[in-house]
Order: structure tokens, then sequence, then C-alpha cells
């Protein structure tokens, strides 16, 4: 055995050592990245974490020995980081806690992510899962805000957790210098602090998200919008929430970031 993979096992040993009946474990080779895999003595598997360059990074997933999952996140060089799931021996969703350099900073709300709706967007032609309890409402428009959902919160809270989606036409421009001038317009605003951007693929299609700060009528808030293209539309989703106090917004990006995921265009 390599060095590098009796690392590994020890991390293991200490990352799930609640896991006493387990059997034995193996890799398993995909392209230039390995899996690892535990099993219990009946032969389900126990857990498995994706491998890149010996460390701990990607998809991370432990199971009862009923095969129904345990728990589900992600690791990044052998650290949990972001959303990690907990569930009942019945799969039913228990906890969802926000991990960070493997420290959980926020305890999540469950109700959130256990139970999403899913809704016609765009005269049906397109959809997004929204959880159950927001309050969602549909517009049909031609371009412009197609739907608005949002949490229900205190009555005391100044701003509750709200998500819109527009539709807009790309006109004669390209993807990206649709993207530059939506960047620049919102740069050139002195009450938006630009905070992070990154290119990604949203249903196999084309999308660009933003992250940023901003203070709109004296609120501090926290913005995550996504540019997704459809042909020669712009599906624009956008999800916003207090962030008064400095990582409030990190309580509701990571459900902002699932409900714009499962957008789909109908083929």
């Amino acid at each position: 055995m390599k060095l590098t993979h009796i690392f590994i096992v020890s991390i293991i040993t200490i990352l799930f050592s609640a896991c006493t009946s387990e059997k034995k474990h193996e890799y398993e080779v995909i392209g230039q990245d390995t899996v690892y895999v535990s099993y219990f003595k009946n032969g389900t598997k126990s857990t498995i974490i994706d491998l890149k360059q010996g460390k701990f990074t990607g998809r991370c997933a432990g199971f009862y020995e009923n095969g129904k999952y345990k728990y589900t996140g992600n690791m990044v060089d052998s650290l949990k980081y972001g959303v990690w799931k907990f569930y009942t021996d019945n799969e039913s969703l228990s906890k969802v806690v926000l991990y960070y350099n493997d420290t959980i900073v926020h305890t999540l709300d469950k109700e959130d992510f256990a139970s999403q709706k899913i809704v016609n967007l765009d005269n049906n032609l397109a959809t997004l899962s929204i959880p159950v309890q927001w309050d969602t409402k549909l517009l049909s428009v031609a371009r412009g805000v197609v739907l608005t959902s949002r949490k229900d919160c205190p009555k005391q809270s100044k701003f509750c957790p709200t998500l819109v989606v527009t539709k807009d036409s790309i006109g004669n421009m390209t993807f990206e210098e649709y993207l530059q001038n939506a960047i620049q317009a919102l740069s050139q605003r002195s009450s938006i602090q630009l905070v992070e951007n990154s290119p990604l693929q949203i249903d196999s299609l084309e999308a660009y998200q933003i992250k940023y700060i901003s203070d709109t009528n004296g609120l501090i808030l926290g913005n995550s919008t996504t540019f997704i293209h459809a042909g020669n539309t712009v599906y624009i989703i956008d999800g916003a929430s207090l962030n008064e106090k400095a990582g409030d917004f990190l309580m509701y990006s990571s459900i902002f970031e699932e409900i714009t995921n499962s957008f789909k265009v109908k083929k």
C-alpha cells in the first residue's frame, strides 16, 4: 500500500471511527481520480468519498447498514465544507448544517431542503424547484419578472429571504457581451460591492454566477445572481437575504444555490 493510502486510511479512521461494523475498504480509480469506498460486514456500502491528489476532495456520503443515506456533503483537502445533510435510518432529513474549514458555522432550516415543489416558469418552458412553505407567485410576461418567492419569517424581520426570476432577451449580443454589460452595470453602482463571480453549467446550459453585497434602502443584503443562457433568452435567478452581520447571507446562499441548480428547460 502506498504511503498516501496509509495516510488516507488514518484520516478515515479518525473521521468515521463510529463505523465499527465496517469490514473492508477499497479504492476505485476513475480517470485520474480515486474514490474511497468502505463497507459494512453485510456487504453494503458504509462511506463513499472522492479522492484527488491523495486528499478527500469532492462528494462524501455515508450510509446506514440498510443502504439508506446517513449523510451527504462535500470535502476540500480532507475538510468539510458547504452544506451537509443528515438523515434518519428511513432517510428522513433530520438536520442540515453549513461547514466551513471543518467547523459548523450555521445550522440551516431543514424544511427549506426537505420538501420542495416543482414550479412551471415562462408558459411551461422551464421549471424550478421551490421550498413548499415559501410564498411563490408566478407572472406571465414576455420579458421581465416571471416568478417571485419569499420565505416566511418573523414579523419583526426587516427583510425576508427572497428569490426573483427574470426573463430577458439577449438580442444580437453574445452571452459574453451580455454578461459584460450586466457586470459593468453592477460595478458602477456605489451601493454594491462585488464579492465573487464564476462560470458554471446548469441543466447543461451555459451560466454565470455573481455574488455581491448591496445597500438597499439602508438594508445590507447579500445577493447571489445567476444568469442562464437558453437560446435567445437569459433567465436571471436572484436570491437576496440580510447580511447585516458579516456572514449572515451564508445561511441562505445554500438554499438559493440549490433552487438555482434545480432549473431545467423543457426539451
